[in-house]
């Protein structure tokens, strides 16, 4: 007898499993059309909730349902942009393989610093510090860049140390 009631019951878990209907994940697409056949690299959000995505095909925006594209700098070398950042004025910055480092000022870019080819490598790397310099690792030195001056931190040549300026570190 309990043979059979498992197995009634079985049943009408199965039927009723039949008719239930699984939820649906809220979610939607963006950029469709305007990103079409393009590569983002990375995505940021200002304060104001603007999206800005930094790809093979420069710098987007989207505002009010739309990806706009943004203009490039007169002399910004190649399309692809990587790693969007906000300083701490919300200013947006990115960069690209070349070794620019890129502002967006009035709605254009602008190129804010350009490492030496020498010091260019596979990636560009750099981030503000809590004085909103920007600190900039290139392939053999690190500069700080803040007030229209560039500061050369360490320079390193062939794996030896040969400059390291310290008047950085605040007590």
């Amino acid at each position: 007898m309990k043979h059979k009631s498992f197995i009634l019951t079985l049943i009408a878990v199965a039927l009723v499993s039949l008719f239930s209907y699984g939820q649906e994940p809220a979610h939607f697409v963006i950029g469709a059309n305007e990103l079409a056949n393009t590569d983002v690299y990375s995505i940021c959000q200002t304060e104001e909730g603007i999206l800005y995505a930094a790809t093979n095909n420069g710098l987007y925006e989207y505002r009010h349902g739309q990806f706009k594209s943004i203009r490039g700098a007169d002399n910004q070398h190649g399309n692809s942009l990587f790693h969007l950042k906000l300083d701490q004025k919300g200013q947006l910055f990115c960069g690209n393989l070349s070794g620019q480092i890129l502002r967006l000022n009035r709605g254009k870019l602008e190129v804010f610093f350009e490492l030496k080819k020498k010091d260019i490598g596979h990636e560009l790397m750099y981030e503000f510090d809590v004085n909103n310099h920007l600190i900039i690792a290139g392939k053999t030195s690190c500069f700080d860049v803040s007030n229209g001056k560039v500061k050369n931190l360490y320079e390193n040549k062939k794996g030896i140390l040969v400059r390291y300026n310290v008047s950085l570190v605040e007590a």
